[in-house]
């Protein structure tokens, strides 16, 4: 069984590695968090974790986020990362627990 959390840190962790990292804050969301556009050297890290398969697109309509539908299919269809095999949404874990 695959640890995808365990996957998706390392493949950040070697996104960020060593590398300048901008992020532009857009605001909160309903729990506080901050919510942006991080990059690493000019490269957007969600849309480089969603393209891996180790990260999932907000759902279309949501804060703007649709544009990483796209990447999430592609990724759907290559098997990438978590794609390559069955785990549990986010959304169906928390509401299991």
């Amino acid at each position: 069984r695959l640890d995808c959390g365990e996957a998706a840190a390392r493949y950040l962790a070697a996104l960020v590695h060593r590398r300048s990292l901008a992020c532009d804050v857009a605001g909160r969301d309903r729990y506080g968090r901050f919510v942006g556009i991080c990059r690493a050297e000019g490269r957007d890290l969600a849309e480089a974790m969603v393209a891996s398969g180790w990260a999932i697109a907000v759902a279309e309509g949501r804060r703007g986020q649709a544009r990483y539908g796209v990447a999430e299919a592609q990724a759907r269809s290559a098997r990438n990362g978590m794609w390559d095999g069955r785990f549990e949404t986010p959304e169906a874990w928390r509401r299991a627990h």
